[in-house]
């Protein structure tokens, strides 16, 4: 494989005096020698970086910086956008290939990326990830086997719900895309080539909660600086800690209040959040832990929900929680119920699984695929299952008492709060976290 380094912004919102955005410094040295030396240790050595203005100090620095990477540059006659110098590039892009922006900071582990690529039949591999401002970022959706299915550019229609999911512009690509894109001519990749390739290609997105920052602001360069001082640059091999939640009767209100098989939500419109549960997720979202909901729905078994709908169901709680400023890293969801004899039920969802809580399925799942310390994470939730769930998977619990509970006698949580927002910042002072709740 090849790498690709794009810079050919002109950086205006860091001032006229400002040198390429490639060359501000992070951690003491310049954001493109942070990626020229990601890709060296990926194994990657021979990279072409595009340029446009201010492409001469760029040259600079490359011609005076050691390295063992084979480096080509290439400077833009006239602007050209993302996609158009990508393309002006084809004839050194002769197998695939990894792009990345120059303005962003990233530490993504590339070979777990380059492995999902080769696992699908992909010809376009994008990195993922949600966002904290799904109002203003560029979202994309994805069916269950990870294959990009849409892409919707800001603005949003407001009246549409969206699943949380960015594009942080790390691409593996097959040398078939170029065939997508006009040579000579202006083109964004995400806005201009990537929705018309969708339709054309397989093209499919790697979900990674690891770190990606763009530094286009001197306050952005702020925090990415900040966050390089005090270790928060991470990637996969990076152990975190999440806090599991429970989704009905914890983040969403349950139909007319109660349990039981008369009462599963069905439709969007059925759902509504408790008032605290963006606040909490925000004030999670502001320390190390993961924010992820662990939710049977056994509906979908019993035949009174279909997956079509709990996709609907679920944009729409991202959706309401994006509005606020808030971020789920991701949702695990059991669709199975082992018990057979219900009018309409799906055969296919009606098996014993380990996935289904009081099982410990879900969480162990979403510790595989996000390197998750579970000894450090809790499970909160409002029934015994939530708390068996937990407990099986080594994490510790927390009972929410609010709604008409279901609690199994014996089955214990380790703490008990009576509102998320307390739990949450009880969770987060206890683990030395900052736990001042974000309204």
């Amino acid at each position: 494989m090849k790498g690709v380094i794009i810079c050919g912004g002109k950086g205006t919102r860091m001032g006229d005096d400002a040198p390429p955005k490639s060359l501000l410094i992070i951690g003491g040295k310049p954001l493109i020698q942070h990626h020229i030396e990601w890709f060296v240790k990926h194994g990657i050595t021979d990279i072409i970086v595009l340029a446009g203005d201010k492409s001469k100090p760029i040259k600079a620095f490359l011609d005076s910086y050691p390295t063992p990477a084979n480096i080509v540059f290439q400077v833009e006659s006239f602007p050209l956008g993302t996609a158009g110098a990508l393309k002006s590039a084809e004839p050194f892009l002769d197998c695939p290939f990894i792009v990345i922006y120059g303005d962003k900071m990233h530490d993504v582990r590339l070979d777990r990326m380059i492995e999902y690529h080769y696992s699908k039949p992909s010809v376009c591999t994008i990195a993922v990830h949600p966002t904290t401002h799904m109002h203003d970022s560029d979202l994309l959706d994805m069916d269950e086997n990870g294959r990009i299915v849409a892409v919707y550019p800001k603005p949003h229609d407001p009246s549409q719900d969206y699943r949380n999911l960015t594009n942080i512009c790390i691409y593996i690509m097959d040398p078939v895309c170029f065939r997508h894109i006009t040579n000579g001519v202006f083109s964004d990749f995400a806005r201009d080539v990537l929705p018309k390739l969708i339709v054309s290609e397989r093209v499919y997105g790697y979900l990674t909660l690891e770190y990606m920052r763009d530094i286009g602001t001197p306050e952005r360069l702020k925090e990415v600086n900040r966050d390089w001082a005090f270790g928060n640059i991470i990637n996969f091999a990076t152990q975190l800690p999440a806090i599991f939640l429970d989704r009905d009767g914890v983040i969403v209100k349950r139909k007319d209040g109660k349990l039981g098989d008369g009462n599963d939500i069905r439709t969007p419109d059925e759902l509504e959040l408790y008032p605290d549960a963006a606040a909490s997720i925000k004030t999670i979202n502001k320390s190390k832990y993961l924010a992820i909901i662990i939710t049977n729905q056994p509906g979908i078994a019993k035949g009174l929900l279909t997956m079509d709908d709990l996709s609907r169901i679920n944009k729409r709680i991202e959706t309401l929680l994006g509005k606020e400023g808030a971020e789920l890293d991701a949702i695990f969801t059991c669709p199975h119920h082992p018990e057979i004899g219900w009018p309409g039920e799906n055969p296919l969802y009606k098996i014993d699984c380990d996935c289904r809580k009081p099982g410990p399925g879900l969480i162990l799942q979403a510790a595989e695929q996000f390197n998750i310390d579970l000894s450090r994470s809790y499970m909160i939730g409002d029934t015994w299952r939530d708390i068996g769930a937990g407990r099986s998977a080594g994490t510790k619990t927390v009972a929410l008492l609010r709604g008409d509970n279901d609690w199994k006698e014996g089955d214990k949580s380790d703490y008990v709060f009576d509102s998320l927002i307390d739990a949450i910042c009880y969770i987060l002072r206890k683990e030395g976290e900052n736990a001042i709740p974000v309204r």
